[in-house]
This record gives C-alpha cells, structure tokens and sequence, in this order.
C-alpha cells in the first residue's frame, strides 16, 4: 500500500548463521553504522537458554550496532535463581564473557519483590528500620550473592510488574505499610537495591517501569521523580502497558527529568505471532522513535526473542535492521530502509520491480496483523498469539483496554461491550481487510517467487500462506464471540444464522488446518479453535435454521499512492454502487479530526482516490474510509486506520 522507493543502498553484509530451518541459512544484517551518532544505548534483549540461539545473537548483535546484550526472561528473572544454580551461573558468566569479548556490556534482570520460601506472602511489614528491617537485609545479600557469582555482570534491571511479590500489594500489616503509598514503596525498594548495585559493587541500577494498571505507572512515575540523573536510568516500554501497537507513547520518559532513559521495544512479535509470520512494523518504528527523539530518549532495547522463537532469519529480522539504520540516521526514510533489506535478504535486484513490490507486501503485513488480532484497536481476545480457548466473551477487553490509557476511546471501549449491529459490521469489515491484504501479499511473494526462486523466497511464501491461514481464523473468531454478545442483549433469528455460519467456519479451517498442518499448528492451533467454538456452543439453545455467512459491501486494496510534504494521495476499491465516500484523517486515532467527502463516479469501475492537503512534513497521518451504498441512510462499509508519511 505504500509508494516505492529508489534511492541508493546502504551497504549490507551476509552472515552465515546457525538459522533454524534450511530455508533461512543466511540471514541479512548490516555493517558497523556508528549508531551511537543518534542513540549511546543500542541493547538487544535475549530470553533463550539455548547455546544455538546465544550464539547466533552473539555473532549477529554487532553487525547491527549493538553495544548491550541484556539477558532476562528464561535466562533470568530474578537474582535468586541464579544464587541457587551453578549451572545458571555458569552460564551466565560465559555469555558475559563472550559479550565482552566483542564489545557488548551485559545487563540482567531482577525482579522484587522476592520473599523467602518462594510464597506469594502478602502481609508483612516493610518498614526498613522496623520489622522490615530483617526481610531489606536479605534483599541486598541477594545482590552481594549474585555479583560474587557472576562479577562481571555489567548493569541490573529493577522491576516491580509480575514479581512473585508486587510491592504496592503488600497489605497494611503495619504503621509504616499504612502510611506510605505506592511510589514509595517502590522508591524504597529501589533505594534497598541501588545501595548496593551502585553504591558498592558501582554497577548501573536499571528501572523497568512495567506495570498492570495506570495507577501503578503513576506510582512508578512518582518514584522515579525522586532520583537524581546519574543515579538511576529508566526503562520504559514505549507503550503505557503491554505490547499493544495501538496504545498510545508511554508517558514515563516525558517526565525523566534529565535521567538516562532507554526504552524497550517487543520486535519479536509476541502478541502478533511471534515470528511465525511477518509483522514488519518498520512505520511504527520511525513514529515512535521520532516522538522520543523529541523527549530526550538515549537508547533503546530490542527484544529480539520470545522465548526459544528469535527474529534471526526471519522477515522480522527487518525490525533489527531498521533500527540499525535508524540509530544512524533517524530521519532515515522507512520505505528505502526496506527495500534495502529486502533486495539483499532475498536476493533481488535493488533497482528491480521485483524488490519494491515484495517490500511493499513486507510492509503491508503490520495492517494486516493488526487488524487480524486486534479488534477496532483493542486487545481483547488472547494474551499471545494463539486463538482464545474462551470464546464466550472479549476476555482481555477490559484489563487491556484502549480506554485505561488513552480516554478518547471510552465510547469505543463501550460500544464492545455492548456492541449493536453496526459495530458487528465494523468488526467484520476490520477482518475481511486482514484477510485481503494477507492475499495481496501472499499472491506477491509467489508471483515473484516463481519468477526467482530461491529457498528463502520459498520460506517466505509459506509465512504468507501461514499468514492467510490466520487471517481466515479470526476473521470468524472475532465474528463468533462479539456475535456471541450482541445475539444474549438482541435474540433474533438473523443474528444466530450468522453466529452459526461463523462457528461452522471455524470448525471447517480446524479440520483443514489439522489436515494440512498436523495438530500442532500455531499460530491457529485447531485444537484451540475447536475449544473456543465448543465454549460458544455450550451457551446457545439448539438452532434449527440455516447457517450463514456475514455478507458486507467492503472497502479494500486501500494504498497510499503519492506523497509530498504536505499532502498524501490515497486510493481504494469498492466495486459497487456507492452514494459516496469520507475519509476521516488526523494526526490522532480515534479522533482523526478532519473529513473529505469523495463523490462517486461511475467512470472510475470501483477505484476510488482522495487526497489529503495540509499534512504536516515527514510526519504520519492516519486515516480511514466510510462508503454509503446506494438506498442506504447509514455508512455500511468503515475500514479499520492506516497510515500515510509525508515527505520532507
């Protein structure tokens, strides 16, 4: 969907890598680009236990600029676990060497609170000179254990968010417990920490702001306003919670108040498929990057793991290398930036049609994995990227909600909860563009895999496939269970048709997943998909009618075709008769602010263009189309956003 780029390429080297399939035996990467012209801190985050993927990091990570590794997740979570296993020491300690052998400083996380026995306890008292006095003893003898058995280890990364015990839910057992809040039991525990991190092994103490709820990263943030600069450096995640691509910046590193701040990034997909396919999100990249520019942002941290599934060798490998050159050069153009990858990647002329057109399908994957897991931009079905086991209702709606950090959406978020026959159209409109642009892509890459065969072509024509698999899934997941909730507040015939047509879809793809892919698949496991229709299923009174599928007039093959550096032309299809168009476009969703109405016009055989003056330059803009059928009062067919940059 977004205009091609031809520029000169920035210069690339191939590694030979362990890569996990034969499919992906080379992988690109980038020369050395002297990233610390934009960002000091350039840290990549690694969880795997396994010598085949700390290797491949290892080998890989300063090719791209990286000058931290920092270890978390199944190599470590708290320093406990690490004090009781040799092994795990061992371990560590190897990595760090090797690490600092090719320049990298190594951090590693700790979470707290930690209590003794293992126990979630949530009653004891924290006061640091009364009966607290024992328990913040034994916190920073934990410290002192840990840096006796891995000296070496460069930085330690402080966090509060699913630790075995969260400090702000400590009961009020005591006087102190019920006299100070939450930020200042975190400022405490920070301090317990840093006396001995910093002020006797002077090792750098690293805050992770993760968090549940906006009140706890008001706790944090109020925290964090008592340290000086030098004394501590902030990590927040750029987004207010979890990896959501919708939720607004994180608003911890507006307020750092002169202190180091690098911020963590999730480019391993964990909530958007985990790299079994391609989410490029090279456009989100450079939005986010070029906000915290703006706020004295210092570093970042990349998560290039999720578990044992990395990014290397991947079409996700992409989001390492943006930011590679985006360390470089942050005004860097995304679209150039991905055509240089992916010529070199997949072997293809630079200066070729082959080049622009298969990044032009990479970049189209971030719309159509958002709009395949996401629903209106909330995340609502599944923590993770495999179907809901739940299908009886949006189980994520309101613990993720949109609405708790940004409350322009309170009436989205509403209508979800309660959604009429309209938002249900919404919804399947949203899933029916996934589906559509997860065709386009994969029809690319094997219209020029055929052209130019080779085997990571090949490899990257099944993650389209697998792609269109999932996008097949929940378009009558989503269907199915908001369905589901409109059918108990509105019980009508037409209604349950399409509920059952939805259901019987999903039992038809689990049945040729598990054919076609073995019962293991996932994403889209059809053991999964057949527990979420069961969950529906047990709720409904037996039907008698005719099952059916939702029908809509759609508004699909939407691209960005020109820019300038105050206008945007886009195009779109809706091949039926149309009363007319709007286009609503601003720089903030859901608001967007501003309308264009497009009058039909017969002559155009469904394709449809508008364009959008006044943009700011080099700047997104995001939008999306209402269209009105002819003999009908209300919009029948409303996209799901996109995004348009202008030039310079």
């Amino acid at each position: 969907m977004r205009r091609p780029h031809h520029l000169p390429p920035l210069r690339f080297a191939l590694l030979g890598l362990a890569l996990a399939t034969a499919a992906a035996a080379v992988a690109a990467t980038v020369s050395p680009l002297r990233a610390e012209e934009v960002f000091a801190t350039r840290a990549w985050q690694i969880h795997s236990r396994r010598a085949a993927n700390i290797d491949r990091a290892l080998e890989a990570a300063p090719t791209y600029g990286v000058n931290q590794l920092q270890l978390s997740h199944n190599l470590i979570m708290d320093v406990d676990e690490i004090n009781r296993s040799p092994t795990r020491q061992a371990q560590i300690n190897s990595i760090v060497r090797r690490a600092h052998e090719k320049g990298l400083k190594v951090s590693v996380w700790a979470h707290e609170l930690v209590v003794p026995g293992g126990k979630k306890v949530a009653a004891f008292d924290l006061d640091p000179d009364g009966g607290g006095k024992e328990f913040w003893a034994a916190r920073r003898q934990a410290y002192r254990d840990f840096f006796s058995h891995c000296p070496d280890v460069d930085a330690i990364v402080l966090q509060f968010g699913s630790s075995q015990v969260e400090v702000w839910h400590v009961l009020p057992a005591s006087d102190w417990n019920r006299a100070n809040t939450g930020a200042a039991r975190v400022k405490l525990t920070i301090d317990q920490v840093r006396a001995v991190v910093a002020g006797e092994f002077h090792r750098e103490l690293i805050v992770r702001d993760f968090n549940h709820r906006p009140i706890e990263q008001q706790w944090l943030m109020e925290a964090f306003d008592g340290f000086k600069p030098g004394e501590i450096t902030l990590m927040p995640k750029v987004v207010p919670q979890d990896w959501e691509p919708f939720y607004p910046h994180s608003p911890v590193f507006l307020r750092a108040g002169g202190k180091a701040t690098v911020t963590e990034w999730d480019i391993a997909a964990e909530y958007c498929g985990q790299s079994a396919f391609p989410f490029v999100m090279i456009d989100e990249i450079r939005w986010r990057l070029d906000h915290q520019l703006q706020h004295g942002v210092t570093g970042y941290v990349l998560r290039v793991e999720r578990g044992d599934q990395t990014i290397l060798g991947t079409p996700n490998e992409s989001n390492a290398y943006a930011f590679a050159c985006f360390s470089r050069n942050s005004r860097e153009d995304p679209g150039r930036v991905l055509l240089d990858w992916t010529a070199k990647t997949y072997g293809l002329d630079r200066n070729g049609p082959d080049a622009a057109a298969l990044a032009g399908a990479l970049r189209d994957t971030y719309d159509a994995v958002r709009k395949m897991y996401y629903v209106r931009g909330f995340w609502c079905l599944e923590k993770g990227s495999d179907v809901t086991t739940s299908g009886a209702a949006p189980a994520l709606l309101d613990g993720r909600s949109l609405a708790l950090w940004d409350p322009d959406y309170a009436d989205w978020h509403a209508e979800l909860k309660a959604p009429t026959p309209r938002v249900l159209d919404e919804i399947v409109h949203e899933k029916e563009e996934a589906k559509a642009i997860a065709d386009r892509c994969l029809a690319t890459a094997r219209a020029i895999q055929a052209r130019a065969a080779n085997e990571r072509l090949a490899a990257l024509v099944k993650q389209f496939e697998h792609l269109r698999v999932c996008a097949r899934v929940w378009r009558h997941l989503a269907e199915s269970i908001f369905r589901h909730q409109l059918l108990k507040r509105e019980p009508s015939d037409e209604q349950r048709a399409w509920l059952e047509g939805s259901l019987a879809e999903l039992e038809r793809l689990a049945a040729e997943i598990e054919q076609a892919h073995g019962p293991n698949f996932s994403p889209g496991n059809p053991r999964r998909i057949r527990a979420a229709v069961a969950d529906i299923r047990k709720r409904l009174d037996p039907f008698a009618g005719e099952p059916r599928v939702r029908d809509l007039a759609l508004i699909t093959d939407v691209r960005v075709t020109t820019v300038t550096d105050q206008a945007a032309t886009i195009s779109w299809r809706a091949p039926w008769a149309a009363r007319g168009f709007v286009v609503e476009y601003g720089k903030k969703r859901p608001l967007y602010g501003r309308r264009l109405a497009v009058r039909p016009d017969a002559a155009n055989e469904g394709r449809y263009t508008a364009t959008l003056e006044g943009l700011p330059a080099d700047d997104v803009t995001f939008f999306r189309i209402a269209g009105r059928p002819d003999g009908q009062d209300a919009p029948y067919a409303i996209t799901g956003d996109y995004w348009a940059r202008t030039a310079r």
